[in-house]
Formats: C-alpha cells, structure tokens, sequence
C-alpha cells in the first residue's frame, strides 16, 4: 500500500453519499455535506475534484444552486471499489501529485511516508529530505518556520497526533521566502483507520489564498455597503426575517418611520402598516407576493411612531440562499409624501392653466412640430373667423409685413420657432387682403415648449388685434414728425450741445452734440430726470443755478467743471414758463491749455532761480537743499526729495527731504525692474535716465505699492528726474503735486532740463574739488590680453600709448595718442572690434611711430572717470596688454570705477592702489584757471589743437581740420581758441610774476 492509501477514504466517503444504483437522485451540496459530515466549502471542493476525475457529473440550477449525481454504473473495476479495497496507489497519485491540495501521509509513528509536489512548494520543502522524517521534528524545525503562526499551528497539528482519534480543520497562513510564495492554506487531517497505514494520519492542504482574497473583499463590499445603508436618510433600509421581523434598521428608517433600532429590531412589518391595510392583510400578501415572485413595489400610506401619516413607495426583495430557501426581505421605504404633493398641485395648475386658457382675452393656439394646429381658445377663433369645427392651416393664410410686403411662412412666427427654437415677441403683421373692412393689423409672439430631454415638442401662439393701436401710432408720429422738423430747423443753427427740461427738469429734447457729451441717444433721455443722468449731489451749485433761473425766470451763465461728464464746460440756461433751455460748451481743451501754461511758467521760474542758486554753492549739499527747498517753496507742488542709488541693497536712501518729514524713509524703491517697487516712476529714471511720472496715484496700476502712501500723504500725482551729466547718474528728484493730471509734456521737459543742470553743477563742482585736491588716490591697472580678447584676429606686435582725451559733447570724445608703426593693424582691429571706438585718422607717419586721432563715441570708462573728476595717465598697449594709470578725488567710490571696467573687461586687474599729493602749485593754479575760467567749448578745443599737433612745428593739423573734427566753423575755433590762449597765458604770467617776488 502507497502514501495516497489515507487520502482514498476521503474520497470514497464522498462519492458514497451517492445511490450505487443509477439513475440515482441528484443531491445538493448541502446534502452531501450532511451525509458526509463535513462542512458545505469541504463537500463542494471534493465534488468538483471528484467531478475532474470524471467520477460525478453536475449542473447549475437556480440562481447559484449546484446539484450533483453519478451517471456510472458502480462495478467492481471503478475507482471507488479500488478504493474500498485498498488499490488506489495511482489513483492518488494521479489526484493529488499534481493537484493544488497538498498532501503529508503519516504512518502509525507519524512518520512522513509521501508528500506530493503541492507540499515542496507551498512550505519549500524537498521531498527526498522529508519522507522518512518524523512529523513533530519536521514541524518544530522545519515547518515553523514558514508558517506565520508557528506556536499555535506545531500545537494544534502535534496534538491530533497524540490524540490520533479525531478529524482536524483550521487554517494557517504561510510566510513568502526562498522561493515560496505567501498564501492561505486551509488544514484537514483524519486518522487512517485500515489499511497498510491504520493508526496513522493524512493531511491535506488546500490553497485557500483566493479564497481568503475573495473573503475580505466581499467582508469589505459588505462593510461599505452596511455603512452605507447605515448612513443613508433618505431611503429606510432594513431586513426582514422570512416571518416578516425586523432584523436590521438604518439611520434613514428611523428617521422616516420614527423608531429607534432598539424600538424598531424584532418588530413586524404590519406595525408600519394602516389599521385598515392590517385589517385587509396588505403587509402579509405583500410578503408573499414577493415570496412568489422575487420582487414587488407598491405605493401607500405608512404609519409613523407618532401615529402621523406619510405616503410611501416601498419595494420588498426575497432574499434565497443557494439551495433556494427563503431567508428573508429586503425592504426599502421612500416618503414620497412632498412629491405625491406636488403632483397633487401640479395637476391643480394645470386645471388653472386650462382654465386660463381658455378665457385668455389674448387668442391662444398650440401647434405641433410639424406646424399643424392642436388646439385653440375661443379668443384665438374670433380672431381667426373660425366657426366651431372648421379647420384652419397656418400656412395658407396670406400676411404682409410693416412695410406692405408679402411675407412667406418662413419669415412668419411660428415658422421662426419652429425652424430655431427660439421664442419670437410681437412681429407685427397685417392681413394681405380684408376680411371685412380696412385689413387689420395683428401682434404675434410665440414661445417654445420643449419636453425633458429639451427636446421641441409644441409652439404657442400669441396674437392680439393691434389695429386701432397701429392707428393712434400713426397719428402720433405724424404730430412728432412734423414737431421734429420745426425743432430741426430750430436747432439746426445751433452749434453748442443743447437740451430741453420740462418744469419737472425731465429730458424733452437733446441735440446730437448733448447727446454725444452726455453719453446717450435722445430716445434713452426722453422723459429722465436731468438729475438722474447728471448724478450731481444735491448741494451742488449747479442745481442752485437750474432752480434759480426757473424761479426768477432770468438767464444764467457760469463755468463750471462737470465731475459726471469729465469736462470743463460754458453753461447758459434760458427759462420759461414751461421748463429751460440749457445750452452747454465743452471749454475742456482750453481750460487746460490756460492751466498748462500757468504752471510751466510758475515752473520755469522755479527752474531759473534753482539754476541761478546753484551756480552759487560751493558743495554738493548745498546744491540739492537749494534743489528741494526751491521745488516744495513752489505752490504747485507738495513736497520734495533728492535721494542716491545703493548699488549694494538694490535701492534708494534719502540725502535730502523739504516739504516733508520722513517720507522718504517710509516708502520702498527699487532698483530692480522685475520688482513691483523697482516700477514706479524712481525705478523707470534710474533706468532710463529720463523723467517718468505718475498723472494719478489712484488710477496707475505701476503706482499701486504706494498708493496708501499717496492718499496718507495728500498727492495725487508724482514725478522722478534723474540727475544725469554726461551719462552718470548723480541722482533721483522726487517732485509730488496735489493735481490730478499734473506733470503734462511741457512740465516733464522744464523738469528735465532742471535734472540735467543739477547734474552738471554738481559735475563741475566734483572736478574743480579734484583739480584743487592735493592728496589724490592713484590706481594702477592691468588688462592681460587685451588686445586678443578685443581684436583677437589681430597682432600683437608693437606699442600704442593713448596721451590726451577730449570730450567733443554729446558722448562724443577725442582721444590722441602715438602708434609704433608695428602695431598700427592692430589699432584699426581695435577700431573694427570695440563699439565705442568709432574711427581713426593717422595725422602723421614716419619711422618708427606715428600720432593718431580716435573718435569715441560714450566710451563707459572715459565717461565715467569724466563724470568723476578722474583723469588718465598714459594708458599703454604693448604685447597684448593693457596697462594705465587712474588718479581719482577722494570723494570718489573707487569701487564704482573698478566696477564700471570689469564689466568692460573682466580681465581687468588692479595692481596697486595708494594715495599720492600734487606739489606743482603753478600746475596746479593752472589746471584752476583751465578748470575754472574756461568753458567747455575753449578747453576742448585748446586740448583738441594740441593733441591734433596743432602747435607743433610744422603743423600735423591746420585749424580747419582740427575744427572739422570738433563739428564747428573754422572761424568759431580760432576766435575759441585765442580766448583760451589769454587767459592760460595770463594765469601763468601771474604765476611766474608771483614765484619772482618770493
């Protein structure tokens, strides 16, 4: 006897709940299970094998019942006596080597004598290493190990074998690892009683991993939908047990019906019932109604705990299990008691509907879609002529338009709707040809009515007899034409806007120049109240003027500015008994223009006398409190400020404040455009370096960060102007005026021009301090690979030293210097490379070197060293590199000027940098004198000659090309330069007088 001996029984137990003698009565699953004495999952998972094995047959029947029954004949060489006499080695192993039931056959010592392959891969175990093992051993080191729960599974499974007397069913979970995977296994062991093996044990695995998956997903379906019915209140949800108790009770059935689950749980349904439906047994043929048939729905009233009454709609489900036995009702309860109302009173207002209908003293008709005629009221048929009975067809009744020409039944009403869908109102048409009389004229509207899925179900007709009307208008507009024509010919003559008030001061006529200001046509206007559309406050003069004139019966004329029309304007009111006539003249354009003109001339004068002050000042402090106090002294302005940009914290700090105290310490600029505070009108100077402004603090969105600052500080409007000379920025002016709209063109040029005159004192007055310095900083800087990083197809080769620059005006400089012939290709690269070197004329050639002249064009470093005070010594090109000297004041930021040639070139390096004192003082007198008693005009034309070789000897340059250069006349540049000459010669002459006396 084989290992699958035990095994056999379990089956052979199975297939003999079956009649041996066919044909035998099916059985259920249930049945097999009683006779079997196991649970109904086991029976029915030992019939389906049985059913593999071709042993049974079964079918489905009802909903989810199953029957099975043997269709063989049983003889002595089936399976089944093999397996009552003990020859079913290969039945076994056909059953179970492969199947997915895992099988241990343990012998009288509990020995393992034959697993199948299902039990090497649901524990991971080999079958050579297990047969012949002992079972506890196995379990307590092997085994355990794999299963999720080892203490209670080795204690359950080890006591069946000391107690070897009884069948065993539990279920274990398995552990993923080394090649297992994780799964649910369900546990059936019974003792072997005959055979090879009797006192033994078999124990079969079933892989329930599914089963369980399947388990927890309906305990959860189950879990939600129990939760959800629980919680649903608009529906009474509960369960009846198959004699009609309740056994289950949502939160919706106590609130319809009024019972708690307590007061509500073993109750009958009949409770729920009428004393008249119990008395007539409705609840009981309800239940067996959907006893019979599975299902019904019925409609009644139903009783609360309160003994209150709703209506109810109720449907009642019989709930079988798989055999077909009743287990209970499903029972769900709507209070349909608001609904059966409102179908109650919608079936009153639709009997008022009919009524209305019919006596509508508007004739009334309803069509189809198809156009033809459904009903009608009686109105609609005198109207229509119709007698009692007599068709009538839309379509074959000719109708004209307003303008007398027929219209087809497309152009008609009811085509319309029917064609679009649209409702049409009042098309107004007339008979084409009378039925009794003058043809009449008819108003026709019609509407839509579309059913649920808006789809266009009908069209209703509306028509009115409007005849005696069309007449009466008529007459009317005859009387209106012919009073209009007089009034055009009236007011034709009138070129100013002009309107009519009646003693009401309501609109009687507007002219198209009132109605152009005022914003509507005449037909809007007619019969208003001019105070409605005017929207004036009830003590403004204006309605002290119209009051006046009306009551004094005298004229009124007067300016005034219309805050609702937005405009200055003439106004004339000429009264009479019946109302006025106001004649009105939009003085806007002038009003400004006397307003622009007054304040640029109070403006110029600011400007004049700041420009006159501050010639005057001696620092630059001085210059901007003059600046300030000039600006906020002004009556057209509030306050001022100057302030500096920080180009550490990207930002503004105040210098000067007038007017004032502390604002500027109040508000948030900017430097950066990306930042809302870096967009206001200081943001957009600092950028641009031309004067930006705010006309409105309340209205310019750029202008929004500081409009609480605006209405705290009483402005209306502001504007910024960048004090710049020559390209640098030394400053922002922040000017604030109280007038909407101020700051218009002529204003934003004075202002700019006042910018430029700060900037160029304050310039001026840095250069003179640098000239009258004696202690300067001298920095020495170095540009390695200058000439490769700016030319870099060009040589290297040679020397080219740049001597003297000379501004020219506008961004425009000289600059001279000597090239060693070697090297004069590579300063035509230069000049090819750099944007800012424009051209360059050699003035002279010879061996060796040669002088030239290169014209620059807002070359950054020469201007801001210009800006500055600063000047150049010698700057040097040789071997590629650039090397030059800068001698700057004090007062200047070396930072910026480091600065300003890194990003030129960031090459740039600073060798050395110290501080040295200037001790020619004939020098220094000298450089005063051509600082200070020379105009711009004379010093650039004295350092252009001499640059130019103007004085050498023969002259490289005559006077006429050195004024080419300088864009002037010849005659302009000697009559400057001999003026320059004087006065350098006299400065020095005195000098040298001076140093003798001593």
């Amino acid at each position: 006897m084989d290992s699958a001996e035990s095994t056999r029984h379990v089956f052979a137990d199975t297939l003999a709940a079956f009649d041996a003698t066919p044909p035998a009565p099916p059985l259920t699953t249930s049945e097999v299970a009683d006779v079997v004495d196991c649970s109904r999952r086991t029976a029915y998972n030992r019939l389906e094998q049985l059913v593999e094995d071709e042993l049974l047959e079964t079918k489905k029947v009802g909903a989810s019942g199953r029957v099975w029954w043997r269709s063989r004949p049983t003889t002595a060489s089936q399976p089944t006596a093999d397996l009552a006499h003990g020859s079913y080695e290969s039945v076994v192993s056909d059953v179970f080597g492969t199947a997915d039931v895992g099988v241990f056959l343990l012998d009288d010592d509990f020995d393992v004598v034959w697993i199948n392959d299902s039990i090497e891969r649901y524990f991971g175990l080999d079958s050579a290493a297990i047969v012949g093992r002992d079972k506890r051993q196995l379990i307590r080191e092997t085994i355990g190990d794999v299963v999720a729960e080892p203490d209670d599974f080795a204690e359950t499974v080890i006591a069946t074998y000391d107690d070897n007397t009884y069948a065993e069913e539990f279920e274990c979970r398995i552990t993923a690892g080394n090649g297992r995977n994780e799964r649910w296994l369900e546990h059936r062991s019974k003792p072997i009683e005959t055979g090879e093996y009797a006192g033994g044990r078999v124990e079969l695995y079933y892989d329930i991993t599914a089963q369980k998956a399947s388990e927890r997903a309906l305990r959860e379906r189950e879990h939600q939908f129990r939760s959800l019915v629980q919680t649903v209140d608009e529906y009474a949800i509960f369960m009846l047990d198959p004699d009609g108790r309740v056994v289950t009770w949502n939160e919706g059935a106590e609130r319809i019906k009024g019972y708690s689950r307590k007061d509500a749980i073993d109750k009958h349904v009949s409770t729920f019932y009428t004393k008249t439906d119990r008395a007539e047994n409705v609840p009981v043929r309800n239940l067996a109604t959907a006893a019979r048939d599975g299902f019904v729905e019925v409609e009644g009233w139903r009783v609360r705990k309160d003994g209150t009454r709703f209506w109810a709609k109720v449907s009642i489900s019989a709930i079988r299990d798989d055999d077909g036995t009743l287990q209970g009702y499903a029972k769900v309860t709507q209070d349909m008691t608001d609904r059966r109302k409102h179908e109650r009173q919608l079936r009153r207002e639709r009997d008022l509907v009919e009524n209305l209908f019919d006596v509508s003293p508007t004739g009334l008709m309803v069509f189809d879609t198809d156009g033809d005629l459904q009903r009608l009221n009686s109105r609609a048929k005198d109207i229509l002529g119709l007698s009692h009975g007599e068709h009538y067809a839309a379509s074959e009744v000719d109708l004209v338009g307003p303008d007398g020409q027929p219209l087809s039944f497309e152009e008609r009403p009811l085509a319309r709707t029917l064609t679009t869908g649209e409702a049409v109102t009042n098309q107004v048409v007339r008979e084409a040809e009378a039925t009794d009389g003058d043809r009449r004229w008819f108003s026709i509207s019609t509407r839509p009515i579309r059913d649920d899925d808006n789809t266009l179900k009908q069209v209703v007709v509306c028509t009115d007899e409007i005849t005696e009307l069309k007449e009466q208008a008529r007459q009317l507009e005859q009387q209106r034409d012919s009073l209009q024509h007089e009034l055009d010919e009236v007011f034709a003559r009138v070129d100013d806007a002009f309107y009519a008030l009646d003693d009401e001061y309501r609109f009687t006529y507007v002219n198209d120049r009132a109605e152009e200001l005022l914003g509507q046509p005449e037909a809007e206007l007619y019969g208003q109240n001019v105070w409605e559309v005017l929207d004036v406050a009830d003590d403004d003069p204006l309605r002290k003027q119209f009051e006046t004139a009306l009551a004094t019966q005298e004229s009124q004329i007067f300016e005034r500015f219309s805050e609702p029309l937005g405009i200055w304007e003439t106004v004339r009111i000429y009264p009479s008994e019946s109302g006025l006539s106001v004649y009105f003249r939009d003085i806007t354009e002038r009003k400004e223009d006397e307003q622009e003109i007054v304040a640029l001339n109070r403006l110029n004068t600011i400007v004049r006398d700041i420009t006159d002050a501050v010639i005057d000042q001696s620092t630059r402090e001085e210059i901007e409190r003059v600046v300030c106090d000039a600006l906020a002294e002004a009556d057209v302005y509030k306050f001022a400020w100057i302030a500096n940009v920080n180009p550490t914290t990207n930002s503004v700090y105040s210098r000067i404040e007038a007017g004032v105290d502390g604002y500027i310490g109040d508000v948030s600029i900017s430097v950066d455009s990306d930042d809302p505070h870096g967009q206001g009108p200081a943001g957009r100077a600092i950028h641009t370096h031309e004067v930006q402004v705010t006309r409105d603090a309340f209205d310019d969105s750029a202008f929004e960060p500081w409009r609480d600052l605006a209405r705290e500080y009483g402005y209306r409007s502001s504007a910024a102007i960048p004090i710049v000379y020559e390209g640098t920025l030394y400053g922002i002016i922040g000017v604030y005026s109280a007038r909407k709209g101020a700051f218009h063109d002529g204003e934003r040029e004075a202002l700019g021009q006042l910018g430029e005159v700060v900037g160029h004192a304050i310039a001026a007055l840095e250069r003179k301090q640098a000239l009258m310095t004696d202690t300067v900083v001298e920095l020495e800087f170095r540009i390695p690979g200058f000439v490769e990083g700016a030319a870099p197809k060009s040589d290297a080769d040679g020397t080219i030293t740049l001597n003297q620059t000379v501004p020219i005006g506008d961004g425009i400089y000289l600059q001279y210097g000597t090239v060693t012939d070697d090297a004069v290709s590579t300063l035509e690269a230069l000049v090819d490379e750099l944007p800012f070197w424009d051209d360059v004329t050699i003035t002279e050639q010879a061996v060796g070197d040669a002088t030239f002249e290169l014209r620059l064009t807002e070359p950054p470093v020469v201007s801001e060293l210009a800006s500055r005070g600063g000047r150049v010594k010698h700057p040097r090109i040789g071997d590629g590199d650039l090397e030059m000297t800068v001698y700057l004041p004090h007062s200047v930021d070396v930072h910026r000027i480091t600065d300003v040639l890194e990003d030129v070139y960031p090459e740039t390096e600073l060798v050395t940098r110290h501080s040295v004192v200037q001790t020619d003082d004939t020098a220094k007198r000298v450089a005063e004198a051509f600082a200070d008693d020379l105009t711009n005009r004379q010093r650039a034309v004295v350092e252009a000659a001499y640059h130019a070789g103007f004085f050498e000897w023969p002259r490289q340059s005559s006077g006429e090309e050195v004024a080419d250069s300088l864009n002037i006349a010849g005659p302009t540049f000697h009559q400057h330069l001999r003026l320059a000459q004087q006065k350098l010669l006299g400065e020095l002459v005195a000098s040298a007088t001076a140093s003798v006396g001593e």
